[in-house]
């Protein structure tokens, strides 16, 4: 019985031993270790700190589409390597085929319709037109002699004056009748009229460019790449609709990217301080060792308000910058377009030098 009351306080005695010897023998102090990857330490006395985005040197291209429609193949996929002039993408041609076999069906009843005037008259035209002129004239001839024979009558009680003017009227008539006879003739004889000739030629090239369109149309349902380039992303599918204008995300987003450019946003406080030519240093986010100088384009010289905005909690979305664009050759290095890195602008200032303001 007593050594049945003797186990509990053992076993606790125990257990506070056991937890006093983790606490002071086991455990160690955690070093406090430096950051594999310390913030970068700029290499200019004087210097204006921004934020820069890679881009492509030709900036980057929404590449658009003629008209919109349906997906029908996808030729390359992110990250290819194009020349100009090679397919990326082609767009439904069914409307498009028929709008040219349309054309061209056009063109030749145009062409038909030319070489009809051109070859006229029939000699089936012709024919029963000779024949009416032939009526004509005979019955100019018979009319002609009627009137003779009423003329020639010597006792004028035997024929009213009114009778003789009936034979006379229809000799008139006879006449006319025949004159429009040959006028018909000489018109079919004579074939198609210069100036119908000549509208006739124009609805010909008329209907040419038209088929011109069409194939200039269908040409254009396979989207080309516009220059050498790389294929950055891709955001449609086959099957899926691409719209007209400037859709976001874009159909396919394209660059050259051969050398590179960086656009850093200064801020507008410090703007008086950057200088064209100025040198600049990139230092990649999350690993500080990777640096490479860049090389100055130009600066816009319109400040404009921020729009790649870093997250920090203090910027403000009313910000406004001043962008100076840099280029570097991105060979052998880790970085992509729409990447963003920390920028150190070499800056000269008047009086005592004053340190950065990282934005």
């Amino acid at each position: 019985m007593l050594k049945r009351r003797l186990i509990l306080p053992a076993v606790s005695i125990g257990g506070i031993l056991i937890a006093l010897y983790v606490a002071f023998l086991l455990v160690r102090a955690i070093p406090n270790l430096p950051p594999e990857y310390p913030p970068p330490i700029p290499s200019y006395e004087n210097f204006v700190a921004g934020e820069g985005i890679i881009e492509t040197s030709s900036l980057n291209i929404s590449i658009g589409v003629p008209y919109g429609e349906i997906v029908e193949k996808i030729f390359v996929k992110e990250g290819d390597r194009v020349k100009k002039g090679d397919p990326l993408f082609s767009l439904d041609r069914q409307e498009r085929l028929a709008e040219v076999e349309e054309a061209r069906a056009n063109v030749l009843t145009m062409l038909a319709d030319y070489s009809r005037q051109i070859n006229m008259p029939r000699q089936e035209e012709v024919w029963p037109l000779e024949k009416q002129l032939l009526v004509a004239k005979a019955e100019l001839e018979d009319q002609q002699k009627q009137l003779e024979l009423y003329e020639r009558v010597k006792d004028k009680r035997a024929i009213s004056e009114d009778m003789i003017n009936q034979r006379r009227y229809a000799v008139d008539k006879a006449i006319a009748n025949y004159e429009v006879k040959q006028k018909d003739l000489f018109l079919k004889e004579a074939g198609a009229w210069q100036f119908d000739l000549d509208i006739s030629k124009a609805n010909i090239e008329v209907a040419k460019a038209k088929l011109a369109i069409a194939e200039i149309a269908l040409a254009r349902s396979t989207i080309r790449a516009p220059i050498d380039g790389e294929v950055l992303r891709i955001g449609v599918r086959v099957g899926q609709y691409a719209p007209i204008g400037d859709p976001d995300p874009p159909n396919m987003l394209f660059g050259a990217v051969k050398n590179l450019r960086i656009r850093v946003d200064v801020d507008e406080t410090e703007a008086w301080r950057v200088r064209k030519g100025a040198k600049a240093t990139a230092y990649v986010r999350g690993n500080s060792s990777i640096k490479f100088p860049l090389d100055f384009e130009y600066i816009e010289p319109y400040v404009v308000p921020k729009r790649a905005l870093s997250g920090d909690a203090r910027e403000l979305v009313d910000t406004r910058v001043l962008q100076v664009i840099y280029q570097f050759d991105p060979k052998d290095m880790h970085v992509y377009v729409g990447q963003m890195v920390d920028i150190y602008i070499e800056a000269k200032t008047n009086g005592k030098p004053a340190r950065g303001k990282v934005l």
